[in-house]
């Protein structure tokens, strides 16, 4: 008797400097997706947190690993090398936020390395940053903010981003506790917001603030339902 054939599996990886809000809303991104993928707790001793999601469609099966290793960009690239070969596609989540104060004697800092790196890489791997931090991509899903988010005080830009999106539109906004259902029902708000914060960027060479998380989001998208 002829065993039935294996599907092929299409690989991807997905790496975050944050395990808190960010992996979250990427967990709850794939299940609005496709309420069909299946996910497991990855025991893993080499990486901080790894879940993987599985999806088996009509001709192949999707396979999405979201791991977090550290909160700075230099561990995200440590991932990515160690995935390169491995998938289809690697993307990279993470925030500019004071990652690019730290280059010296001219060299590339942590922010600007990892985004040389997906660039070298380009065909295989996405970046995802924002400017000052996710939470701008957050803030997105209520409205459009241009002016640039600076450092107050003790407080770093990211700081006060998370603070500008509690007080203007989300006051129970905890990290720790980002439930996606939250944010679902605005999501093209945010990807056109997005595409705004992109356009005043090409324009003005001016980052602060910026994001490409709703490409994001339109590339994993493209994925999952071709």
């Amino acid at each position: 008797m002829r065993s039935k054939k294996e599907k092929p599996q299409n690989f991807y990886t997905i790496i975050t400097e944050d395990e808190k809000s960010s992996f979250s809303y990427i967990e709850g991104l794939l299940r609005y997706l496709n309420q069909e993928f299946q996910s497991k707790t990855e025991r893993s001793r080499k990486y901080k947190k790894h879940h993987s999601y599985r999806l088996e469609l009509e001709k192949t099966v999707l396979i999405f690993d979201i791991i977090h290793h550290g909160s700075c960009p230099s561990s995200i690239k440590t991932v990515a090398k160690d995935f390169r070969t491995k998938c289809q596609k690697i993307f990279c989540v993470f925030d500019k936020d004071s990652h690019d104060n730290k280059g010296k004697n001219g060299q590339l800092n942590h922010g600007q390395d990892l985004r040389a790196y997906c660039n070298t890489h380009s065909q295989a791997m996405f970046c995802a940053y924002s400017v000052p931090s996710f939470e701008y991509w957050l803030y997105l899903h209520f409205k459009y903010l241009a002016s640039p988010v600076l450092p107050q005080e003790e407080d770093s830009a990211s700081d006060r981003m998370q603070k500008i999106f509690i007080q203007n539109c989300f006051p129970d906004y905890k990290k720790g506790k980002l439930n996606f259902d939250d944010f679902k029902n605005d999501i093209h708000v945010a990807i056109n917001n997005a595409e705004k914060s992109i356009e005043r960027y090409d324009n003005t060479g001016d980052d602060n603030p910026v994001t490409y998380m709703g490409r994001f989001y339109s590339e994993i998208k493209e994925i999952i339902t071709a």
